[in-house]
């Protein structure tokens, strides 16, 4: 449910919903209120690198290569595909015995509400795809207002604003690193690696006008927000809104960040012998 959640409406998004309705479900059913927080953070993440509008990275990407929103489906679900197959065992070796207890109160969904949004979703990508994201965005905040009036006020305007800021920032950094070009297995592996240091979306913006090659950059930097904290936003709002420390979270991780990353350089050798 995370991933699908997160491949539409965007991992930080999505963590807002899975991880309090992960601490719930850990209380009331008994079960490892860690693993639990930690398997859906990077459930978020795994299904947010499937799509273009899956997380802030692929945004960029998409349109700064312009990539055909099902050629980049296309090209990224075998990486998806690994890393939910080493997610799903990693959950099933970590499971214990639960105890069941109280039943979670019902959840209700406005169907509505539910429609009107996946039509926009819709509508939100032809427009990207044919450059127009301010209209876009235009279109969005006039039937966020005409349907639910509300969300204009509880919109994140100060982060909408942080991430424009950052785009300018790093961009006009990466303009004075000397970076050489990077391809390839070795794009991956220094998108990973960098996004462990400042984080997947500012590794993405340096790392973009070092390369010509899209994929290979997409592959590194969503498999860079599958380890530390700092690798992806997503990470962070995990730690923030459950009671799960830095040092439990990376104790659960870096292991697991480590199969991710030999499986993930493996499959890609394989994929381009």
């Amino acid at each position: 449910m995370t991933e699908a959640a997160a491949a539409l409406m965007m991992n930080d998004a999505a963590m807002f919903i899975a991880v309090p309705l992960a601490v719930a479900v850990a209380r009331v059913s008994g079960s490892d209120e860690k693993k639990l927080v930690v398997g859906v953070t990077l459930a978020a993440n795994i299904g947010s690198s499937l799509t273009p509008n899956g997380n802030p990275q692929n945004i960029i990407i998409w349109m700064k290569w312009r990539v055909a929103y099902w050629v980049f489906v296309y090209s990224m679900a075998p990486y998806v595909l690994l890393w939910s197959l080493i997610l799903v065992a990693y959950i099933f070796a970590s499971s214990g015995k639960y105890v069941a207890g109280e039943a979670p109160p019902p959840i209700s969904l406005r169907k509505r509400v539910a429609l009107i949004a996946l039509g926009l979703l819709a509508a939100n990508i032809v427009f990207v795809e044919k450059g127009l994201w301010i209209e876009a965005l235009a279109v969005s905040l006039i039937v966020a207002a005409a349907v639910e009036p509300k969300v204009l006020l509880k919109f994140d305007y100060m982060l909408l604003a942080t991430f424009a800021l950052m785009f300018l920032f790093f961009n006009a950094i990466s303009s004075l690193l000397i970076v050489p070009s990077l391809r390839g297995l070795g794009l991956i592996v220094v998108a990973a690696l960098l996004s462990q240091v400042i984080s997947n979306v500012p590794a993405t913006l340096l790392l973009s006008s070092r390369t010509l090659e899209w994929l290979p950059l997409a592959i590194g930097v969503n498999l860079g927000g599958l380890g530390t904290v700092i690798g992806s936003m997503a990470n962070f709002i995990g730690v923030r809104l459950s009671p799960v420390t830095v040092e439990e979270f990376h104790k659960c991780v870096i292991p697991l960040f480590l199969v991710f990353v030999f499986a993930t350089l493996a499959l890609y050798v394989a994929s381009t012998i």
